[in-house]
């Protein structure tokens, strides 16, 4: 068992970067819901309410997590009455059938009653107490530091640096006139200390130099034997204000408690010189990696693999510069293989889909009229309320060639808006033509709902996949088995297509046939793209020969998915099929990847051993 914990340790380290989109700064902490029982649904769908009263259902915009535990009640009889809200969470309440009334909208004391009689809380609750108790925690520990009993000033000075730095703040910002106001209102006068911008700097390299100290000993700690225990992701960041290049550097690592970890060890200004720009900049950013690994005393032998996107530089220097063994990046695989298919370029003689380039620029022109055409004045954003009655979806969003997720959302959005921007429209139109003017172009996606339905359907599941690969967690497993679904369901041009207007209990499909030219073409350039983006791993033989297949030693490592002769080889097979090759063939490929699988398995455990 030490033995198998060792090798779960190493393999989740391994692959702890390669479903991170990028080095994010900061990781969120999220609780996971209770989950509701079935006998508690099935109470709520089969309630039958007394007479005069009627079940409401919650709209959109009503996320409380009462309406998972019972049921909303309104009176037929008298409108102005507040709601009752019927408890179904145990078998007590509902029989004794007692109803709560929410006076106002408000759910207050539906969730009193859920929280003191059931135990259960929503998921925003239990982090506002996870952030406070975390918040007391870090006060407590700051009050019984030496440096606090013995120098509370320099503790003050040390707080308002990080508040500057993490908030990018002004280095003068202490000097500010309300900041000494403030100060000398509200801080005790133990703690008070002259802040300028020279002391922030110096305070500045304090912080870094106690912090590098202590990564470097959680680096330290982390390490097992000679085995390689860490991955990274480096990636190239630019400032949209001042188009500057960075580089940022992250490091994913599972600590002695089994506990996943990352730490952003760095972002450096990337402008070498132009003498050192006469090779490429694979040079500089050769030796600006090094220089950051070393700074923290990580050497190229500790590390065992990255992600990065595809990009050639990047990729380069992941594979042959510090020789890792590299995977793509998913969300960036997702992004670049939607982008192509989608057509998302600005040139349409360039597009493989140049159907979609046009649809795209119609979104475009829809989005910018409703937003920058005042004749109207606000008519758009009161026809929304009037229409759908919720304040909160007043605009559509803009939209961003460079930026597939919000491809996604806009496609949304206008669907959900469809009735508003027709009505809009037409009264644009009808407008002009009462004034005699000239009048302005027809809504120009009126006869595209079909194709946008259709084109969100496709689009929806590899938005969640990406969603899925961004969070800080080691579920390379989970993203892999995502993407194993995409390929036998979204992917597969012979299956039907999961309409995005379905619900949980009733859900409705697109048969290929009935799926339009444009939605028809899309769906094929995804399947070719994702294929030779990711897929091509299981039926190319040069590509098996320099792939890592760190997801696929994920996957063994499972309890649910550790035997390869189930899952991994019923993809194998089938992609192996789909491509045109013989059942032979797709039988020598599967026992080609499970050979590199268990033998770079083998071979972490003798180094972990």
């Amino acid at each position: 068992h030490t033995r198998e914990n060792h090798l779960q340790l190493r393999i989740m380290s391994l692959a702890a970067a390669q479903s991170q989109s990028q080095p994010n700064p900061t990781s969120t902490f999220t609780t996971t819901p209770a989950v509701v029982p079935r006998v508690v649904k099935e109470a709520i769908a089969s309630y039958l309410p007394r007479l005069g009263r009627a079940k409401l259902p919650p709209t959109d915009k009503e996320k409380s997590f009462i309406y998972k535990w019972g049921v909303r009640l309104v009176n037929n009889d008298n409108e102005d009455a507040a709601p009752e809200w019927i408890c179904m969470a145990d078998e007590g309440c509902r029989h004794a059938q007692t109803a709560i009334i929410l006076s106002c909208g408000k759910t207050s004391k539906a969730v009193t009653h859920l929280k003191e009689a059931h135990g259960l809380a929503s998921e925003r609750t239990q982090q506002e107490l996870e952030r406070k108790r975390t918040r007391e925690d870090d006060l407590q520990r700051l009050e019984r530091s030496q440096l606090f009993r013995d120098d509370p000033g320099r503790v003050y000075v040390l707080l308002e640096t990080l508040r500057i730095v993490n908030n990018n703040l002004p280095f003068a910002f202490g000097e500010f006139a309300e900041t000494l106001a403030i100060r000398d209102l509200a801080v005790k006068q133990e703690m008070r200390a002259a802040i300028n911008a020279n002391v922030v700097r110096h305070a500045v390299v304090e912080l870094y130099t106690s912090t590098k100290r202590q990564v470097e000993s959680e680096l330290a700690a982390c390490r097992i034997g000679s085995a390689k225990c860490f991955s990274i992701v480096g990636d190239f960041w630019t400032s949209k204000s001042k188009k500057e290049k960075y580089l940022g550097l992250r490091i994913y690592m599972v600590d002695k408690e089994f506990q996943f970890k990352s730490i952003l060890l760095g972002t450096r200004h990337f402008a070498p010189l132009y003498s050192e720009r006469d090779g490429g900049i694979r040079g500089p950013f050769q030796r600006w990696l090094g220089d950051i690994l070393t700074d923290f005393g990580i050497r190229r032998c500790d590390i065992f693999g990255s992600t990065s996107d595809g990009g050639a530089d990047v990729k380069w220097m992941m594979c042959n510069g510090l020789k890792l063994n590299w995977e793509w990046c998913v969300p960036h695989l997702s992004n670049a293989a939607t982008k192509m298919a989608c057509g998302l370029v600005a040139d349409t003689q360039r597009s493989k889909n140049p159907a979609m380039t046009d649809l795209l620029r119609r979104i475009v022109r829809t989005v910018y009229q409703t937003q920058h055409v005042e004749v109207v004045g606000t008519l758009f954003s009161e026809l929304c309320s009037m229409i759908r009655g919720d304040e909160s979806v007043r605009q559509l969003l803009d939209y961003r060639a460079h930026r597939f997720l919000g491809l996604t959302r806009v496609v949304r959005r206008i669907l959900l808006l469809w009735d508003p921007l027709v009505i809009w429209y037409s009264k644009r139109q009808e407008k002009a033509r009462r004034e005699n003017q000239m009048p302005p172009p027809a809504f120009p996606l009126s006869r595209d709902k079909m194709d946008l339905i259709q084109l969100l359907s496709l689009l929806e599941p590899i938005t969640e996949l990406n969603a899925m690969s961004q969070a800080e967690r080691p579920n390379q497993s989970d993203v892999l088995l995502f993407l194993y679904k995409l390929r036998v369901s979204t992917l597969d041009v012979s299956k039907p297509l999961l309409d995005c207007r379905s619900t949980a209990e009733e859900k409705t499909y697109f048969q290929p046939e009935d799926l339009s030219i444009i939605s028809t073409n899309t769906r094929t350039l995804l399947a070719k793209t994702f294929h030779t983006k990711f897929f091509q791993r299981y039926t190319n033989r040069t590509e098996m020969n320099r792939c890592s297949y760190v997801f696929e030693m994920q996957l063994l490592l499972h309890p649910n998915f550790k035997n390869p002769e189930g899952i991994l080889k019923k993809m194998i097979e089938r992609c192996n099929l789909q491509a045109g090759a013989s059942q032979q063939v797709a039988q020598r490929h599967y026992a080609k990847v499970r050979r590199i699988v268990m033998n770079t398995v083998r071979k972490i455990m003798v180094d972990v051993d």
